[in-house]
């Protein structure tokens, strides 16, 4: 995503996906693409946590009306004493290019047993409020305030304002059905150009040579807190690739710094437009 949203649980990484308005279309900059990544422990931290290995796949196709998502998450968490657990989700969701749908699944399994499954259609307008209908657990609906913009029309939002040369990006309120929060988020976002720490050897990619390192501040919705609920650091290229992200993860009662990093990726045409 930009990876949207970030879970906060060791069973659940996704990065932040998305952008544009629901009522104002904006030139497509996000690139269809596949990326793997691997996974680690960001750096020596105060926590019974030893090891993180994982791997993380994101695809990213352009359907011609929508995109559609899917992300494979797999890690494995060793702790000092030997244990370890290794978490295993899937993400699959489509949304149409006008922001008005969503649809999204996600499975999550521990050691081989599932723990969760969710499953959801969300709908969004510029005018009036959005509606959630979660289908899976179990059916409730959540309320989306107007102009609430689903994963990667945020993240396509967010290259328009970095092509733009904009530095902040403010109060835009997502929905992605994946995180632990079934409600919307606030997220506020900075963005400070920088030289790619990580050298992309594909010649369908332009400018590899220029990035932008991403922070994101997420609230949870009409929250009073100058502090968020969690952070994300990305470094993203101007297709919207991901190169690399840092995010706390939970894991029991502590918490951990995990590393993302880009591996390879594979470039797919857009669909020819009539």
């Amino acid at each position: 995503m930009v990876l949207v949203s970030s879970a906060s649980h060791a069973d659940k990484m996704t990065p932040l996906g998305a952008g544009m308005k629901p009522a104002t279309p904006m030139a497509a900059l996000l690139v269809p693409h596949r990326a793997e990544y691997t996974i680690e422990l960001a750096d020596a931290q105060k926590s019974s946590v030893n090891t993180v290995l994982g791997s993380l796949i994101i695809q990213i196709i352009d359907t011609g009306d929508g995109w559609t998502f899917e992300q494979q998450c797999s890690v494995r968490v060793t702790t000092m004493t030997g244990a370890s657990d290794e978490f295993n989700t899937t993400v699959a969701s489509w949304e149409s290019k006008d922001g008005k749908n969503y649809t999204f699944t996600v499975n999550s399994r521990c050691n081989g047993e599932e723990i969760e499954s969710v499953r959801g259609h969300a709908t969004s307008d510029p005018e009036n409020p959005g509606l959630v209908t979660y289908q899976q657990p179990e059916t409730f609906l959540v309320r989306l305030p107007p102009k609430t913009l689903f994963p990667l029309q945020y993240l396509n939002q967010v290259l328009n304002e970095v092509a733009a040369g904009k530095t902040v990006f403010p109060n835009q309120t997502v929905f992605d059905g994946i995180s632990d929060i079934n409600d919307a988020v606030d997220i506020n976002l900075t963005i400070t150009p920088k030289k790619p720490e990580i050298i992309v050897n594909n010649k369908a990619l332009l400018d590899t040579d220029k990035a932008w390192a991403l922070h994101l501040a997420v609230f949870s919705k009409d929250s009073k807190s100058i502090e968020p609920d969690y952070e994300i650091n990305q470094t993203i290229l101007k297709s919207g690739i991901i190169l690399s992200m840092n995010m706390s993860m939970a894991y029991g009662d502590e918490s951990f710094k995990a590393q993302i990093k880009l591996r390879d990726v594979k470039i797919f045409p857009s669909p020819l437009k009539n």
